[in-house]
């Protein structure tokens, strides 16, 4: 027996009647792949593919993902997986407008993400431009996008649209530093004068971020229409600057420029 175990050529039997066995005995310890866990890894790695492949088993597109609970075309936008986007939007019975964990439509984070073929494409398929509170063009205005900007000023979007503590595009667009943004909303007739529920007016946002040079821009546009321009304010406590802000879990705020921010982070308002 001995000599047979030491035997290369008996070692190679063995195993090959004994590996098969083992394998078929803890297969049922093994973790299951749900439909489920491939749809959303699927989304993850922009495997458009895969996607096809379980909607054509009968899967929901509409399913919610349980860290976050984002729908599929949230996540996908927020992991930029552009195939998976395309594929998703084809369908006709995808809910563009189911909602993120903190209120946010997909549209929203398109414009946060500043993804312009996305948000675009969102809009041509009907997605919703006005609601109340934080709106597209506030997320739009905050990165800077000035395509989605002038789209959804065309669509009607409410150029003053007030948060719920009253903050404007414009204001979000002067926070972030963003110069054309700025300039864009004021001449499309956005308000310069308006303040939020803290007295926070445009200019305000913009010297609390260390935009001096906007900040004067704003007050210049206000002289021009022969306002008297606010007197430079107090610094203004970081606390009083109430902007969009994730949940708990996931903090983001607007950057100057439209950097990507990772797939987890969108704005949410901490009013």
């Amino acid at each position: 027996m001995e000599d047979s175990v030491l035997n290369p050529g008996r070692r190679r039997l063995m195993a090959a009647a004994v590996v098969p066995e083992l394998e078929r005995m803890l297969r049922p310890l093994r973790p299951k792949t749900s439909s489920y866990d491939d749809w959303f890894s699927a989304i993850r790695l922009d495997d458009a593919r895969r996607i096809e492949s379980l909607l054509a088993r009968g899967f929901d597109p509409n399913s919610i993902e349980p860290e976050l609970f984002d729908s599929g075309l949230i996540l996908a936008i927020r992991h930029r997986s552009a195939k998976v986007i395309g594929v998703l939007l084809a369908l006709d019975r995808l809910d563009i407008e189911r909602l993120s964990r903190n209120g946010d439509t997909a549209l929203m984070i398109a414009a946060w993400m500043s993804d312009t073929d996305t948000a675009l494409a969102l809009i041509d398929k009907g997605a919703q431009i006005n609601r109340p509170g934080w709106t597209a063009l506030h997320y739009a205005a905050a990165s800077g996008n000035l395509p989605i900007i002038r789209r959804l000023l065309e669509e009607s979007a409410f150029i003053d649209a007030e948060s719920p503590n009253g903050t404007t595009p414009l204001m979000m667009a002067a926070r972030g530093g963003q110069r054309s943004a700025v300039l864009l909303l004021i001449d499309e007739g956005a308000d310069v004068m308006q303040k939020n529920e803290r007295g926070l007016g445009a200019a305000d946002f913009a010297r609390a971020q260390g935009h001096e040079e906007l900040a004067r821009l704003i007050d210049e546009r206000v002289a021009a229409l022969g306002k008297a321009a606010s007197p430079a304010p107090s610094p203004v406590p970081a606390d009083d600057m109430v902007v969009p802000v994730e949940n708990s879990e996931h903090p983001s705020q607007p950057a100057p420029a439209p950097a990507a921010p990772s797939p987890a982070s969108d704005p949410h308002p901490a009013d």
